[in-house]
This record gives C-alpha cells, sequence and structure tokens, in this order.
C-alpha cells in the first residue's frame, strides 16, 4: 500500500485466504488488525449469531459492554467528570516492529482481568446507587410527611381559634380567607361548622382522626396531592360520596420533589373529613388511584409535636446516612472515570477480534 495514498481513495486490495490453527487464531486476528493492512470479510453471514464458533466469547464481551453502559449512566447521573485522556496507543499502535504491536495487543489473561474489575466496579456501584437511591426517597418521603404534617396544623389551629374567638364575650370575629376554600368564621358559626370539642378528659377514645366539624364527630385523612389533580379528586370525591364530606387544601408555594420520579412538582395538602369507615375507605382508594398520598396527622397539639420531633429525628439520621453513602460512590465513580474510556476501547477491541 503506498504511503502517499488519499484517505478519500480506495487502495489496491488482494484477495487473500488465510488457514490458521485455531489455537492461535484469536493472536493472529488481533496482530493483523493492530496492522491495520487487512479488512476481513464474514464468510458466514447467514449463519445465526449463537451458532458462530465464539459465542461465549462474544456473549462475556457483550455484558461487559452492558456493565460499562451503566457505569457510564451513574457516572453522568452523579456527575462525575470523565477526565480527557489520550488512548491513542491503544488504537493505533506503533507501526514500526512487530514485537511492538505484539506488546501493544492485549491478551485474554489481560482481558480477563479488565472484565473482572468491571465486574467488581459494576456490583459496587449498583449496590451502592440502589442503597443511595432508596435513602434518598425515603428522605423526600419524610420531608413530604413533615410538610403535610405541618400544613394540616394550620388548619387545626385555625380552629381552635375559632372556638376562642366565638367564646368571647368582644365577639371579635376574623375572617379566615388565607385557608382557600374554608367558610368564614361567622358562616361558620352560623352553621354549626366547628362546634366546641368535647372535654378530653372524658373521652379515652384512641382515635386520633376524628374531629367535631358540621356538628358533629367525623373521621379524616390528610395527604399530598399533585396541584392539577386536586380539582379532579375534589370532583371525584363529591360524586362518589354524593357531598357528604368537608374537603379542604392548601397550595405549597415551593415545588416539592417527588420520591418516585425525583422531578419537582407543585402539589397541594389536603384534608378530607367524611363519616364512616367505609366512607374514608373509599376516600382513601380514591386519593391513591390519583397518585396522591396519604399520611397520619393528629388534631392534638401534643401529638402533633411528639410525631413532628420524630419526623425531625429521622430526617436528620438519614440526612448523615445519606452524606456518607454519597461519599463512597463519589471515591468509587472517580476510580471507575479514570480507567472507563480505556476499559471501553480494550473490550470493543478484543469482542471484533472474536467476532469476526
Amino acid at each position: 500500500m503506498s504511503s502517499n495514498e488519499a484517505i478519500f481513495r480506495s487502495a489496491d486490495m488482494t484477495l487473500v485466504q488465510f488457514y490458521i490453527a485455531s489455537e492461535i487464531s484469536r493472536d493472529c486476528v488481533a496482530v493483523l488488525g493492530e496492522l491495520g493492512n487487512v479488512q476481513f470479510r464474514d464468510l458466514n453471514e447467514s449463519v445465526n449469531a449463537f451458532q458462530r464458533a465464539f459465542v461465549k466469547e462474544i456473549r462475556k464481551f457483550d455484558d461487559a459492554e452492558r456493565q460499562l453502559r451503566y457505569l457510564e449512566s451513574i457516572l453522568n447521573k452523579q456527575e462525575v467528570a470523565i477526565p480527557v485522556t489520550s488512548y491513542d496507543y491503544l488504537i493505533t499502535p506503533p507501526r514500526s516492529e512487530l514485537s511492538a504491536i505484539s506488546n501493544a495487543t492485549s491478551t485474554p489473561s489481560r482481558m480477563d482481568d479488565v472484565i473482572n474489575i468491571i465486574s467488581t466496579y459494576e456490583n459496587n456501584i449498583r449496590h451502592l446507587s440502589e442503597t443511595y437511591d432508596d435513602l434518598k426517597s425515603r428522605y423526600l418521603d419524610l420531608l413530604e410527611h413533615r410538610t403535610v404534617l405541618q400544613g394540616t396544623r394550620k388548619f387545626f389551629d385555625q380552629r381552635l381559634s375559632l372556638e376562642l374567638d366565638s367564646q368571647s364575650p368582644s365577639g371579635f370575629r376574623r375572617s379566615l380567607d388565607e385557608t382557600e376554600g374554608l367558610l368564614t368564621e361567622e358562616d361558620a358559626l352560623e352553621s354549626g361548622l366547628f362546634a366546641q370539642e368535647p372535654d378530653r378528659s372524658n373521652n379515652n377514645s384512641s382515635e386520633g382522626n376524628q374531629m367535631n366539624v358540621l356538628g358533629s364527630t367525623m373521621n379524616f385523612i390528610c395527604g399530598i396531592i399533585e396541584s392539577d389533580k386536586f380539582l379532579t379528586l375534589q370532583k371525584i370525591l363529591h360524586r362518589t360520596l354524593r357531598g357528604n364530606l368537608y374537603l379542604n387544601h392548601l397550595p405549597i408555594e415551593q415545588p416539592i420533589v417527588d420520591p418516585k420520579t425525583g422531578e419537582e412538582k407543585f402539589k397541594y395538602i389536603f384534608l378530607i373529613f367524611t363519616h364512616g369507615e367505609v366512607l374514608v375507605s373509599r376516600c382513601k382508594r380514591i386519593v391513591e388511584s390519583l397518585d396522591g398520598k396519604l399520611y397520619a396527622a393528629d388534631n392534638d397539639y401534643d401529638v402533633y409535636h411528639a410525631h413532628l420531633e420524630e419526623l425531625n429525628n429521622k430526617i436528620t439520621d438519614l440526612e448523615t446516612v445519606l452524606d456518607h453513602t454519597q461519599e463512597r460512590l463519589t471515591i468509587e465513580l472517580k476510580e471507575i472515570a479514570l480507567e472507563i474510556e480505556k476499559w471501553t476501547i480494550l473490550t470493543r477491541k478484543e469482542k471484533s477480534i472474536y467476532s469476526h
């Protein structure tokens, strides 16, 4: 082949047929490939991939490529940069001597070591990544729960202030417009929306999800739902329960990271009051069908305070574990980032050797 030959012009080619023993066929193809003077032709195009001679080896390198793609996706997800490194010596080895080419060519034992290293890193990263994602999901769920507790507490505190105002001799009344959906206190008192809470000393019931609304004790559930699905929830509840409920909601100003998808979404906190376990069960199924989440809450301040403190402790503990897991994951990924490009080149070259 002429050294002055243009790269856009085909060279004069000669059809050559090699007869090589199977024991050294891999090494011969590797050296010929490094020389770059031979273009291999597939004489078994009609043969199924599973009927070829080196199916086991090709599957092994296919699996290695899959592992490398997974590692690269985690690197991108965790925003770990891959340093720019030149591996020209692997792609175009020195052409001066055949011995230099042979030394640049990878050996089967060397590739087995590379594949074992890739497999070990892939197992470690998969375990750390899945653990981190699970912890992150639990952390975001706890944050949602705390947001719901704090939001519903505003409703219960306003209800308590209504009761105190209704008992004051001055008759001073305030509007509840900021609750976006509650009646004004004057209308609420005239219609008996908030009845005076019974004496807790005579009520030993452990039903913390009950409250006096509309002059009678009603069960309530609370949770969180995407803002664009709240109107749908409201319509379905009123039609299913035939209006036998009281629904209050509170929009959350800041977007919340969804534990399942990791996307930021605007959501509403909702409170549903209705009668009986049957209707409550229907409400729960409707909420879950719209991808809403239900959380436990109590109108008693002492129970709320204890629950909130417990949530804060869990969130603090999870933050510590998340930081340690993230640190360990980042260390492993930085080690991988230094070698992943090299592993990719070696794996593709070795797979090409067995494919031809």
